[in-house]
């Protein structure tokens, strides 16, 4: 399946909370303004039939470390798993990354 992989918007603070249950509206909202206003950090979601389906973070390091990338949340939806999704998530954003960026690193937890 191919979805339609963009950046976030505001909009999507109630999809992502469906895909970040433990998270809640409020705290999704907080996170996408943050990530918005930060030229430091992008999040995109893929959408598949007009819901949001997948989700990508990803934050740019500063300083010594501003040649490096990490995805530290990856997330479908698990009736979406297993149709490439993420990996549509994965190829946009490494895209999107500046040409100054020489490390991307995928962090995941260990129950996962």
């Amino acid at each position: 399946m191919t979805a339609e992989v963009r950046p976030i918007t505001e909009d999507d603070a109630l999809a992502l909370s469906h895909l970040y249950p433990r998270w809640g509206i409020e705290r999704c909202k907080k996170r996408i303004r943050k990530t918005l206003s930060s030229e430091r950090q992008f999040r995109l979601v893929a959408v598949a039939g007009g819901n949001v389906v997948g989700h990508v973070y990803v934050k740019l390091g500063s300083m010594h470390h501003s040649h490096i990338a990490r995805i530290t949340s990856l997330v479908v939806d698990p009736q979406y798993r297993g149709q490439h999704i993420a990996t549509q998530l994965l190829e946009k954003a490494l895209e999107m990354l500046p040409a100054t960026i020489e490390i991307a690193t995928l962090q995941v937890q260990l129950d996962n």
